[in-house]
């Protein structure tokens, strides 16, 4: 489905020591010396060759990296004259550029901040991604013979395990208002302050789409994905099975992450309640809309029908944030804060995993399906841990 719809330093670093790789003991005698491309050209001729095979979200990871890092750093090269110590350069670069960054923008000086506005650090996970993108380019520079050995594959990275996840207690709430000091990159929200939340914000529009996030687990594209083809009130269940994504700013429908995502998903009582009041605002404007309404099939969706921008579901969620007056969090942290409410009223880990459609032992554990009858009853626990005020106009 793919379908167009309108820090080095600082870091405890480990060392890795890959051993060569068959590829690098299959590789033909090196090419005409006089034909060997640079970096870039090799980076560019790879990437067209490569770009059909990739799904689309890997095929803009990968240009990121050779836009933005690759090229930039290595690309001036011939690429036999490749070697570590000009991988171990760019990367230095790199952790130059975060430190940079970090300090224009916690300058007084709007001037300073100015500079920096919309950029990010490169952080350590990201930088083994551009290393992965490298080493893959550089093994087909080896098969085609322009290379007799990867420079990518022993290098000393940065530790790119992933951040704890830590909940905002009441101690760490008040450090916040008091300092601004948020303790980790990722943060979770107690019941109370997510019920707080989505009362905040129960007369929005979209208020179905982020109760749907918050309850289910799923993440942002998933969420702007949903087709109504594949909410199924009756039995009370999600089949979650495709995504939206930006593509080149145009909102694409595409197929589910992994084969773990693709699954139905059991839902509660108020999540139905709230899909159902979604549709019938839904319908009036569709009714108001006239011969100007865009058909797209998907479940949320513009006032005239057209499909959601994902990247504006993330700004809106910011400002709802900041209006809310809540210790911030990402968007994306509101999955992480399902699995937390689920674990918090009981629900055992191989059933967590299950409802948030992981495949990976490192997230949440082993990998294992339920029943309907349990998984239904688990998500009306998930409901009950997270308390609400009166009623919203049906959402029960």
């Amino acid at each position: 489905m793919n379908d167009r719809i309108d820090q080095r330093r600082g870091c405890q670093a480990t060392t890795r020591r890959t051993p060569p790789t068959d590829i690098q003991f299959r590789a033909q005698p090196p090419a005409d010396i006089d034909k060997i491309p640079t970096v870039a050209e090799w980076l560019s001729e790879w990437m067209t060759r490569r770009e059909r095979q990739l799904r689309h979200n890997t095929a803009a990871s990968y240009r990121g990296h050779i836009r933005n890092h690759l090229i930039p750093h290595l690309g001036r090269l011939r690429l036999d004259e490749l070697r570590r110590q000009h991988v171990m350069d760019m990367f230095d670069a790199i952790e130059d550029g975060n430190h940079l960054i970090s300090q224009l923008a916690g300058s007084s000086d709007p001037l300073d901040r100015a500079q920096v506005r919309g950029q990010r650090v490169t952080n350590a996970a990201t930088m083994h991604r551009i290393r992965a993108t490298l080493r893959a380019a550089l093994n087909a520079a080896i098969v085609e013979g322009w290379l007799t050995s990867n420079p990518a594959t022993l290098l000393d990275m940065p530790d790119s395990g992933r951040p704890t996840p830590m909940l905002w207690t009441e101690p760490r709430v008040r450090e916040w208002q008091s300092t601004g000091r948020v303790p980790s990159p990722v943060m979770v929200w107690t019941g109370a302050q997510l019920g707080a939340f989505l009362d905040s914000i129960a007369e929005e529009r979209l208020y179905a789409l982020f109760h749907v996030m918050a309850y289910l687990g799923l993440r942002r594209g998933e969420a702007c994905g949903l087709l109504d083809a594949d909410i199924d009130l009756d039995e009370n269940s999600i089949h979650v099975r495709s995504q939206l994504v930006e593509h080149g700013g145009i909102p694409t429908l595409t197929g589910p992450i992994s084969r773990a995502s693709d699954t139905k998903v059991p839902i509660a009582d108020r999540t139905a309640a709230a899909i159902d009041r979604y549709r019938a605002l839904r319908a009036a404007e569709r009714a108001a809309a006239g011969d100007a309404w865009t058909d797209t099939g998907l479940l949320f969706v513009n006032p005239d029908g057209t499909a959601l921008h994902p990247s504006r579901i993330t700004a809106a969620f910011a400002t709802y944030l900041r209006r809310a007056e809540l210790p911030p969090i990402q968007l994306r942290d509101l999955r992480r804060g399902t699995a937390t409410l689920a674990l918090a009223a009981g629900i055992d880990l191989r059933t967590v995993t299950a409802i948030l459609r992981h495949s990976s032992i490192a997230v949440t554990g082993l990998y294992s399906s339920v029943t309907a009858e349990l998984a239904h009853k688990d998500a009306q626990r998930i409901k009950d841990a997270v308390p609400r005020r009166a009623a919203i106009r049906g959402d029960r």
